[in-house]
């Protein structure tokens, strides 16, 4: 293994990992190790001092530049739903048959057209009459009740570290940074608290409405942990693969 942090040339404050609890010492702890075989991916390894990650310890970050031959990118097109909700209205449903219809008549289909010519020409009317009748369904975010004023509270603490870092740890700096961190977990606490109870009242009415699809669909997106997606990795040779059936 090669202690990748010892090779670069750099500025003391860019080499310190650590600081200590009374801001005046600090030390070079946190280590990057790579392995002799592709020691020459590294290409440069430093702290991030500013990155405010709420610790004592700095951000340690590589940059590296691997190349990998035998690998594939396959790019896979999304498939992007419609708008559930609006689909289960009536009303949207009767204009979405007319719509259809109307659509349908207006294509030109020739005699002497291939099959493939004609389906691809039907199906993109029915895709271009869903699109404008129900429109496409929002994508869920990670956080939902992250807003504009937790964005806000976030932003005047990262400029408070800043600022502390810049005036070398004096005790005014210090005092106002810790004032502005707690400010932003009361903030952040409060709006995720805000959210949990919203949900927890929209269960409420989807349970009293008997409408018993979406109940059950907003109970397992609140029970569903992230699930992460794998699309390369390596088999049992050493090959680096990325067919979804293979992995």
């Amino acid at each position: 293994m090669v202690i990748g942090t010892t090779l670069f040339p750099h500025k003391d404050t860019h080499r310190i990992t650590w600081r200590s609890p009374d801001a005046h010492h600090f030390s070079q702890i946190d280590h990057l190790l790579k392995d002799s075989r592709h020691f020459s991916h590294l290409m440069d390894v430093r702290t991030h001092r500013c990155a405010n990650v709420d610790s004592d310890h700095f951000l340690l970050v590589s940059l590296m530049r691997a190349k990998i031959s035998i690998s594939k990118k396959f790019l896979v097109k999304k498939v992007e739903k419609y708008d559930y909700e609006k689909m289960t209205l009536p009303e949207k449903q009767v204009e979405y048959k007319t719509n259809l219809k109307e659509h349908l008549q207006e294509l030109s289909i020739n005699p002497n057209d291939s099959l493939d010519s004609r389906w691809n020409k039907i199906t993109d009317a029915i895709h271009k009459t869903a699109e404008e009748t129900f429109g496409k369904a929002s994508k869920k975010q990670p956080n939902d009740w992250f807003d504009k004023e937790c964005q806000e509270a976030t932003e005047v603490k990262n400029k408070a570290y800043v600022n502390m870092q810049q005036r070398s740890y004096t005790r005014a700096s210090t005092d106002n940074y810790r004032e502005a961190r707690r400010k932003e977990k009361q903030v952040h606490k409060r709006k995720k608290k805000q959210h949990e109870d919203d949900q927890v009242e929209r269960l409420e009415e989807l349970g009293q409405q008997h409408q018993t699809r979406k109940f059950y669909r907003d109970i397992n997106k609140l029970r569903n942990d992230f699930k992460q997606r794998l699309t390369i990795c390596e088999n049992k040779n050493g090959n680096i693969i990325t067919e979804t059936g293979d992995i």
